[in-house]
């Protein structure tokens, strides 16, 4: 059953309704009671189940909201293949350096020789040095092609982390509490479609109600007119009553049959609606096992309006969830505002980037022979070629104009909270009449079942005395079918009388932001009907509105 607060909240209910949702059998007749009915319509309705996937998608916005202030990482791996690199000196007079790294080590090796004490060892000429340099280099079997680009790196890998934090951001933060915000307004609007759709439930099942018994009621009627057609004709043939007794007889029973199709026809349309109501089958049969009547203990109740303007006040979705957007619009202002505000972040980034030649071959010299050479390979994960680069820091930025879009935004939120605090007041207004002309049907309806229980109660009298004049000869047959008939229109009054109380109830309970169903005064098919004081007025002791909710 629903879980229910003071003050009337049915998010919760709606989570838990389809544990408490009737099995639905695949066949035979589907029995629902009122309350039964009442849940299965708010777990199947399409208008709800819309209003979840609205709440689902907000909350994918909150989550989106909440990413602004969360860590930012990031990775990538770039790899580059150079196929052809410009010489960095070429056209300036750098452009000799190479050369003259040939001339710095003969004059180092002059140097030594004229320093150290071997005698064997003499200062040579450059064109003498290089020529031995070479052929110490054709000895060590090494080509070396002078039209190489020394500065050529044919593969570039580079792997790098970002992490950027940040630390304070007015607009992210406002953001968060705005997008918190409109997940509890489109919360509030789950709550505006379950109370409609039990609403219209509610409704359509004591309007299915109402047309079960009217096809009852006339089919009492039909039964009863029939029986009085027999004994007619025995009478007409027996000479005793004229013969316009049986043709108005037959006339009557023929438009009795007429409405009781008619009646017939209505049932099943409501049924029909029902089904599409609960999202049922078409052709699906259903049971109502409650029924038109009052329960015992039942007693009608005298309402205080000033109580129930202020529950509606307290308990109205729709009201509720205008707040909530007037206060989504307050935060949008902030928003707004706070892209006035700096916007400081800390970062740290980690790259480690490898340059890897396609001949990683290198000539090594001796250190004791500048002209002795050997070859050397490297591998692809050489150290010499990987390096690490580690950089951390602070970033804080500060937009100073941007063409008055944030003066827009703020003045456009003010104007949007104007228009709500506007609906809201209209709202208000519209709900103080729906409260009264709600409260209004109640009393109402109240007075006219205390009127057709007493005319019931003579309508049956009336009818019982005419058969009895019938027997005794005394009246004629036509007498008694005005009786029958003014007993069944009397009886279906008194029902329509029972129902309009019952409707006005769920009008009421729905003023309030109440969900209606679970208390309605209705009783089960079969019970005994309630009924109220003989023409008293609500006493003291009456509940002071027809919930529990109400208190005077």
């Amino acid at each position: 059953m629903w879980l229910r607060s003071a003050r009337g909240a049915f998010f919760a209910p709606l989570l838990g309704v389809l544990a408490a949702t009737p099995a639905l059998a695949e066949e035979g007749p589907l029995a629902l009671s009122l309350a039964e009915a009442l849940e299965l319509a708010a777990a199947r309705s399409h208008a709800v189940a819309r209003a979840r996937m609205d709440v689902e998608s907000t909350d994918t916005q909150v989550k989106e909201a909440r990413s602004a202030v969360y860590p930012r990482v990031d990775a990538s791996v770039r790899y580059t293949r150079t196929f052809e690199t410009p010489n960095p000196f070429a056209g300036s007079g750098a452009s000799g350096i190479l050369g003259g790294l040939f001339s710095v080590n003969w004059l180092e090796f002059n140097e030594r020789a004229r320093s150290d004490a071997d005698p064997t060892t003499n200062p040579v000429t450059f064109d003498e040095f290089i020529r031995r340099q070479n052929e110490g280099l054709a000895a060590a079997g090494i080509e070396q092609d002078p039209d190489a680009n020394p500065f050529l790196v044919e593969n570039e890998l580079a792997a790098s982390l970002s992490i950027n934090q940040v630390l304070y951001n007015g607009a992210a933060f406002a953001a968060l509490d705005g997008a918190e915000a409109a997940r509890s307004q489109v919360a509030a609007g789950v709550e505006v479609e379950a109370l409609r759709t039990v609403d219209q439930a509610s409704r359509a099942y004591l309007g299915t109600l109402l047309a079960d018994a009217r096809v009852a009621v006339l089919e009492a009627s039909v039964g009863r007119v029939e029986e009085s057609l027999e004994d007619t004709r025995r009478l007409v043939a027996q000479g005793v009553e004229p013969q316009f007794q049986q043709l108005t007889a037959e006339v009557e029973l023929a438009n009795l049959e007429t409405q009781r199709i008619q009646a017939t026809d209505a049932a099943e349309s409501a049924r029909e609606g029902m089904l599409l109501l609960l999202d049922l089958p078409a052709g699906r049969e259903l049971k109502l096992t409650d029924a038109l009547h009052l329960g015992t203990a039942f007693s009608l109740p005298s309402v205080d309006r000033a109580a129930a303007l202020k529950l509606a006040r307290e308990q109205r979705p729709d009201l509720r969830q205008l707040r909530l957007a007037m206060g989504s619009a307050d935060l949008q202002a902030e928003v707004a505002r706070a892209a006035f505000e700096p916007v400081l972040s800390a970062f740290a980034n980690l790259s480690y980037i490898g340059r890897v030649p396609d001949n990683r071959e290198t000539t090594v010299s001796d250190p004791m022979d500048p002209f002795a050479f050997s070859k050397d390979e490297k591998g692809i994960f050489d150290s010499s070629y990987w390096n690490a680069n580690i950089t951390a820091g602070l970033s804080l930025s500060w937009n100073l104009f941007a063409g008055y879009a944030d003066e827009a935004r703020v003045e456009r939120a003010q104007v949007q909270r104007r228009q709500i605090e506007d609906a809201i007041a209209a709202l208000d207004s519209a709900i103080a009449v729906e409260v009264d002309q709600a409260v209004r049907a109640i009393e109402t309806a109240a007075a006219r079942i205390r009127t057709q229980e007493k005319n019931l109660a003579r309508a049956d009298q009336a009818y019982e005395h005419a058969r009895a004049r019938v027997r005794e000869g005394v009246s004629t047959r036509l007498e008694l079918r005005q009786a029958s008939q003014q007993l069944d229109e009397t009886r279906f009054n008194h029902l329509q009388a029972v129902h309009d109380y019952l409707v006005a109830y769920v009008r009421y309970e729905v003023a309030v932001g109440q969900r209606p169903g679970t208390d309605l005064p209705i009783a089960p098919a079969g019970a005994p009907a309630g009924a109220t004081d003989e023409g008293a007025a609500p006493s003291d002791e009456a509940p002071a509105a027809p919930g529990p909710e109400v208190q005077p």
